[in-house]
C-alpha cells in the first residue's frame, strides 16, 4: 500500500512537470527576445536582382567559363589610305601596336594588361602619306620617315613575343596558349597579307597559322543574347563600330579613334569586359594565307592600273553611306535603355 502511494505521487509529479514545461515553452515562444535569440537563418532566395550582389552565390550556381588561352594579343594596325580607298586598296602598315593580356584570375574573369608594344612603320610603295591619312590617324610624315621598314618592325615584334614567352627564339610556340584579337577580321586577314606581299616576305607563322578572335563578333553575339533575354523577339544586331561597342558595353572611350595604340587599348578593355561578364574568349576567324588581290603582280609588284579608281570608289562609298546611315547606336542597342 505504501509503495502504491509512492508510485501515484511520482506519476503525479511527472505529469505536473510536463504541464509546466509545456507552459514555459509556450510562454518563451511568444517572447520577442527569445524569438530573436533562437531565430533560424533563412536560406537566400536567388533571383536576377540579388545574384549579382552575392559573388559566392553566383559562383555556386554558375559553372566556370572555359577560357582556352593563357595570353591574348590585341592588335590594331593603322595603314596608308586615301579618302576613298577601301579594303581592296594596297594599304601599307604604318603603325603596329600590341597589348598583351594575361589572366590574373581565370575563375573570376579577371584579365590584366601585362605588356605593350608599339612601333611606327615606314611605307615603301607609297612613302608619302596623304593629308587624309594624317588627319585620320594622327600619324605624321616625319614619324613614318624615321620609322623602320616592315621587315625590321616585324623582327621587333618577334623580340617582344620572345621576351614575354609567347614564342621562342626560333619563332616556335612555347607551352603558353595564345591568340590574336582584332576588331573585325581586316587587320590579320587583309592588311597583314597585303603588307607582306609588298615587303616580299612570307607572313609570320605565329600570326597566321592559327585562328584568331574577332572581338566585334563576340560583342555582337553577347549583346544579341542580352537583348533576347529581355525580348524573345529581338532581331539580330548589325555589325558595330569600335565606338558603338564601347558605348553599348558602357566603357568610356580613351584616346582618339584611329590611333593604333589607342584603338588597341580600347579593344583590350572590351576584351577585359567580356571576360568579366563570363564570355568565353574563343577564336572565330582564320587567315587564308594565299589570298590575292587583283592589283598583285609578280614578286611584290603593285599593278596600279588594277586598282579601282577613286571616282568609282567614291560612288561606291557614297552609296554605302546612304544605305547604312540610318543605323545609329540607338537603333543598334536601343534595348539597353529599357534596362
Amino acid at each position: 500500500m505504501f509503495l502504491v502511494s509512492i508510485r501515484r505521487c511520482a506519476f503525479s509529479y511527472r505529469a505536473s512537470s510536463r504541464t509546466l514545461s509545456s507552459s514555459t515553452r509556450k510562454l518563451q515562444s511568444t517572447s520577442p527576445g527569445y524569438q530573436k535569440a533562437n531565430e533560424q537563418p533563412k536560406a537566400p532566395v536567388l533571383s536576377e536582382t540579388n545574384v549579382p550582389s552575392h559573388p559566392s552565390l553566383l559562383s555556386a550556381i554558375k559553372a566556370p567559363v572555359f577560357q582556352p588561352y593563357d595570353i591574348l594579343l590585341v592588335v590594331d594596325f593603322e595603314g596608308t589610305c586615301t579618302e576613298t580607298s577601301g579594303f581592296d586598296y594596297p594599304n601599307e602598315i604604318i603603325e603596329f601596336p600590341i597589348v598583351l593580356l594575361k589572366w590574373e584570375d581565370k575563375e573570376k574573369g579577371k584579365l590584366v594588361v601585362h605588356d605593350e608594344f608599339r612601333t611606327m612603320v615606314h611605307p615603301t610603295w607609297k612613302p608619302n602619306l596623304t593629308p587624309f591619312c594624317t588627319q585620320l590617324t594622327g600619324i605624321t610624315q616625319k614619324e613614318v620617315d624615321e620609322a623602320p621598314p616592315f621587315p625590321f618592325a616585324l623582327s621587333l615584334v618577334q623580340d617582344f613575343l620572345v621576351k614575354n614567352g609567347v614564342i621562342d627564339h626560333a619563332g616556335e610556340d612555347t607551352s603558353l596558349k595564345f591568340c590574336w584579337c582584332t576588331d573585325g577580321p581586316w587587320d590579320l586577314r587583309e592588311l597583314l597579307l597585303k603588307q607582306c606581299f609588298i615587303s616580299k616576305i612570307p607572313p609570320p607563322p605565329c600570326m597566321i597559322k592559327r585562328r584568331f578572335i574577332n572581338t566585334r563578333y563576340l560583342v555582337k553575339n553577347h549583346l544579341f543574347s542580352e537583348a533576347k533575354r529581355l525580348n524573345p523577339h529581338a532581331t539580330p544586331i548589325p555589325s558595330m563600330t569600335l565606338q558603338q561597342q564601347l558605348e553599348a558595353l558602357r566603357i568610356p572611350l580613351e584616346g582618339r579613334l584611329h590611333s593604333g595604340i589607342d584603338d588597341t587599348r580600347n579593344i583590350s578593355r572590351i576584351v577585359q569586359e567580356l571576360a568579366r561578364r563570363g564570355i568565353s574568349l574563343k577564336s572565330n576567324e582564320r587567315v587564308v594565307a594565299n589570298r590575292r588581290w587583283g592589283w598583285m603582280g609578280k614578286a611584290g609588284q603593285v599593278r596600279e592600273e588594277a586598282i579601282i579608281p577613286d571616282e568609282r570608289r567614291m560612288k561606291q562609298h557614297n552609296a554605302l553611306e546612304a544605305e547604312t546611315s540610318y543605323n545609329s547606336i540607338n537603333t543598334i542597342v536601343g534595348w539597353k535603355h529599357k534596362q
